[in-house]
């Protein structure tokens, strides 16, 4: 009984497709920081732009 128990929960599961969902949610992380980095920065652009075409 315990040794079937020790089996399912060590054994057959092993530790590599939870670390591969760790390492999958950090690049999704690290995609939509650099996503919103980008478009933060392209709309600062935009607005400076915008700003410099008005006062001229």
């Amino acid at each position: 009984m315990m040794t079937n128990v020790l089996y399912h929960t060590y054994i057959s599961r092993p530790v590599f497709p939870n670390l591969l969902e760790i390492t999958s949610t950090l690049q999704l992380f690290i995609f939509l920081l650099y996503f919103f980095a980008r478009l933060i920065l392209s709309l600062s652009w935009l607005v400076v732009c915008l700003w410099m075409f008005r006062r001229s």
